[in-house]
């Protein structure tokens, strides 16, 4: 999990929606702290930007996936490390929270913490709903409003969920006090909130290596969010790092051309708004879609 310090003063009493770092006084993101734990046999200690913190009588959390079952993957889990703990958080005041656990990798006061001294939380939805079979070790999902994590929803901001994960959430109810991000793979991302629904299309991007897309995904949005980007494009920064790292096998490695150019690949997209009644829609009123077109600015 990450979280990213400042003493910007921003104005919290609105639900973000819109970017809540969209200010003059945008935190910079020279500060930050990285709480991980591995054990000695992680082998990427020296090809990350922030080292984890090695337990010397634990191994690293493993999962196998499994691609050729069914449509969705398959995955079983291996090795299970030590999860992070409240006092693996420096004790400081962060602007921004993003909590990107595995499976079980994230303990209930651990996120309270977080919700304490962080002004915003982002929360992959994987780290409060999947389930880890004691027998066979099968990663199963159980219902969010069933996890020991579902009253503290209303101090989480953002909440990111894959499409089968965004099955045992309830849409409707959980899109009141947050907003809702769900992933449909090459078809872009769905955002739900409290009176809003829309969609921002994903990258063309030739899949080679899926595991690790929701992850820069979530660092994309994250780094969206700093940058006082509108949510769409926030989502479209997400998208387009997520594109970026299926293509690629192992870690994710971003050349500098392609972070220098994140901005400028983000002027060149024309987003339209239209007003339409979505099939989908679960609040059974007008919604509002965004039709993403691909193109040069003239």
């Amino acid at each position: 999990m990450r979280l990213t310090q400042s003493g910007a003063a921003l104005d919290s009493s609105r639900l973000p929606l819109h970017s809540p770092l969209t200010s003059p006084f945008a935190p910079d993101m020279s500060v930050k702290e990285v709480a991980s734990k591995v054990g000695p046999d992680f082998l990427y200690c020296s090809k990350i930007s922030h080292p984890p913190k090695v337990i010397a009588d634990q191994k690293t959390t493993e999962f196998f996936a499994d691609f050729t079952q069914e449509e969705e993957r398959i995955l079983k889990a291996g090795n299970i490390c030590a999860p992070i703990e409240s006092m693996d958080i420096p004790e400081m005041d962060y602007e921004l929270g993003l909590v990107v656990g595995i499976a079980g990798g994230v303990l209930l006061e651990t996120l309270q913490h977080i919700v304490d001294v962080a002004r915003y939380v982002v929360v992959d939805v994987q780290a409060l709903t999947r389930t880890i079979d004691s027998e066979t070790g099968l990663i199963g999902l159980q219902n969010l409003e069933d996890t020991i994590f579902y009253d503290m929803l209303e101090d989480i901001h953002f909440l990111k969920a894959a499409r089968n994960e965004a099955l045992f959430i309830d849409i409707e109810n959980v899109s009141q006090t947050m907003c809702l991000i769900v992933s449909e793979g090459k078809n872009g991302c769905r955002i739900y909130s409290k009176d809003q629904e829309f969609c921002v299309p994903a990258f063309p991007a030739i899949e080679v290596d899926l595991i690790g897309a929701g992850d820069s995904f979530l660092a994309g949005f994250s780094a969206g969010l700093y940058k006082g980007v509108p949510m769409e494009q926030a989502v479209l920064m997400g998208n387009y790092f997520g594109g970026l790292a299926v293509s690629q096998v192992g870690i994710p490695l971003f050349t500098a051309s392609q972070l220098e150019s994140t901005d400028e690949t983000r002027n060149e997209v024309l987003i339209e708004k239209k007003s339409v009644l979505h099939p989908h829609c679960t609040f059974g009123q007008l919604v509002i879609t965004w039709t993403m077109v691909l193109q040069a600015k003239p």
